[in-house]
């Protein structure tokens, strides 16, 4: 722009403009809305000075806007946002390190098979903490039982078949834990999504359900697997991912049939590495 193109046009300025202006260079007006109202004045041109102009609802343009032009200010750098400034006071939530989770009176291996591939057996132990540790020592190993007559196992598959049992002592390795929560009562009523310094943040909760492009379109929106020629994912691409389930008993959700998402559940990497952050639900364990 130069200034003949500036001649005739409507200014925006976000922080010290006012929508009862006249809209000129030394009268900007404060929002992209009513400067679109009034249809960019004679130039039909909307200039945004710099700073984020922030949307309080859609902008609808239509036939009537056709040849409005909306620009930025020669050496300034306007960002349009439909998001709001929220003020969060983040508070430790569930921050801890990684290590163990052990359970007495409980069995992960219910039928003591050892098929090597889901279950191995670790020989003998004389006490749980020695059986943990032989499991611990096994990077495949991710879950372990001990019987009160010294058999040890682990478990390969990641699962946590959790059973009461009488004798028995489990455990499975613990991620760490950097779960921070933030009152925003008053502020805002709903948090469809969110970004932490201009990065896209991932709240907690329970997968298939609204908001997010992690979002499920329902049943009667995707095609049958028989019905289209489907390209291989590339499972290679970007490394294995990475599961993270809250097993906490306290949040567990009991609104569902047992075994229907009833845990907290994310994953990080793998395919969902096209995502920045690489972080979905739908890389969860059980998606």
């Amino acid at each position: 722009l130069d200034s003949v193109d500036l001649d005739g046009a409507v200014f925006v300025d976000a922080q010290r403009g006012d929508d009862g202006a006249g809209g000129s260079i030394g009268a900007p007006l404060r929002s992209l809305h009513e400067a679109v109202r009034r249809g960019g004045g004679p130039r039909r041109t909307v200039v945004l000075r710099g700073g984020t102009h922030r949307l309080r609802e859609p902008l609808l343009l239509g036939r009537e806007h056709s040849g409005l032009t909306i620009r930025a200010h020669p050496g300034e750098r306007p960002v349009v946002s439909g998001g709001l400034r929220v003020e969060a006071a983040w508070k430790p939530y569930d921050v801890r390190p990684g290590g163990w989770e052990v359970l007495a009176g409980t069995t992960v291996v219910a039928d003591g098979a050892a098929d090597g591939e889901a279950v191995r057996d670790l020989g003998l132990a004389a006490d749980a903490e020695t059986c943990r540790r032989v499991c611990d020592a096994d990077a495949s190993c991710q879950a372990f039982t001990w019987r009160a007559d010294a058999r040890c196992w682990g478990r390969l598959d990641g699962h946590w078949p959790a059973s009461p049992m009488g004798g028995h002592v489990s455990g499975r390795r613990a991620a760490a834990k950097n779960v921070y929560v933030a009152n925003l009562a008053g502020q805002v009523a709903d948090v469809p999504g969110l970004q932490l310094d201009g990065r896209r943040a991932t709240r907690a909760r329970y997968p298939n359900l609204p908001h997010g492009i992690e979002a499920s379109p329902g049943y009667d929106n995707m095609i049958p697997g028989g019905s289209a020629q489907w390209t291989p994912p590339r499972f290679d691409r970007f490394g294995p991912v990475r599961h993270h389930t809250d097993s906490t008993p306290a949040h567990m959700r009991n609104t569902s049939a047992d075994g229907w998402f009833q845990e907290y559940m994310i994953g990080t990497g793998g395919l969902c590495s096209v995502y920045d952050p690489p972080v979905s639900y739908w890389c969860s364990e059980s998606p």
